[in-house]
């Protein structure tokens, strides 16, 4: 019997095990999680609404999208004041694999019903607990700016926030974190696809390169998909004008959340702020200023057009 075959008569529950079992194998786990997904799909849509939910297309959360590394926790803790949001940094799932399958395009034959049912069970409970609360889901996890075409079909309502930090300090941080070398995560963290000029020699570049690289894509897909939705449903900002509290930074991201609504005084937010938090405090590379020419020269030729365009000096 074909695998599709055998997979289509498992129960609901008999195929979740099976990715918890098959997650590290790839292609199983496509297979296994194509066909979980779309039933899934299938069966909310078979399954009774709460009383007070809401049709997907009317939910209004707010995502930050972004490299990570660029201060998505502080962020988060700083919506946390608003008495109107309902704040989180990394919920479970994490969409890991999910996202990294997505952006990779590792799942071509995945029906759009495949999509849906990761969404729906990845997000619409928690985005309807908070809509239930009275308030506005708000999420700053990283994954999400590799979903931004799927949530905004899901949910075409949403906001978003563009959220960058300057490439040298992303690009040291991943150095610090040991990105493409040896972090927990490198398996679903995104590679050139194979129409990308850097793909053929990926496996040469130096562990600097693939993180500008890095840097690049992600902020040059996010930048892409803004160009798609309406003005007043998205906001650009650095992150270093909220550590900093620049100007009126930090109110105008609060208030773009929470329309304007119960934002927290400047006391709070100073305090949010000067808790520095995921502050990182391992690893070792040095400062930009530490580097050589051709290093710099190099994250210049990767990072230099969105870094003239983001008001980033080089």
């Amino acid at each position: 019997m074909q695998l599709n075959g055998l997979l289509k008569k498992l129960p609901l529950s008999a195929l979740g095990q099976l990715l918890r079992i098959f997650r590290f194998s790839t292609r199983m786990y496509e297979q296994i999680q194509v066909e979980y997904y779309a039933r899934l799909a299938d069966h909310s849509a078979d399954s009774p609404d709460e009383e007070d939910d809401i049709p997907t297309e009317e939910l209004q959360p707010v995502f930050v999208l972004s490299t990570g590394r660029c201060g998505t926790k502080t962020l988060a803790a700083l919506a946390d004041l608003l008495p109107d949001a309902d704040s989180h940094h990394e919920p479970d799932p994490k969409l890991l694999e999910a996202s990294y399958l997505y952006w990779m395009q590792l799942c071509p034959d995945a029906p759009d019903v495949f999509w849906q049912g990761l969404l729906a069970e990845g997000r619409d409970e928690l985005i309807q607990q908070a809509v239930r609360k009275d308030k506005v889901y708000f999420e700053t996890n990283n994954r999400l700016a590799l979903l931004c075409r799927l949530l905004i079909i899901r949910y075409p309502k949403a906001k978003f926030i563009h959220l960058v930090r300057h490439p040298y300090d992303f690009v040291r941080s991943g150095m610090r974190r040991d990105y493409y070398n040896d972090h927990p995560w490198d398996f679903v963290r995104i590679t050139p696809r194979p129409d990308d000029p850097i793909a053929e020699g990926w496996d040469s570049c130096s562990q600097l390169k693939k993180c500008a690289w890095l840097w690049t894509a992600t902020n040059a897909h996010i930048d892409d998909f803004f160009c798609s939705i309406p003005e007043n449903r998205r906001l650009f900002m650095r992150s270093e004008n909220i550590f900093n509290n620049v100007g009126d930074s930090v109110e105008k991201v609060l208030s773009f959340i929470a329309d304007g609504k119960n934002l927290p005084n400047a006391g709070k937010r100073e305090k949010v702020l000067g808790m520095k938090l995921n502050l990182q405090t391992y690893g070792n590379f040095p400062k930009s200023g530490d580097w050589s020419p051709e290093e710099r020269k190099m994250l210049q030729h990767y990072c230099g057009v969105l870094m003239k365009k983001y008001g980033y000096d080089f």
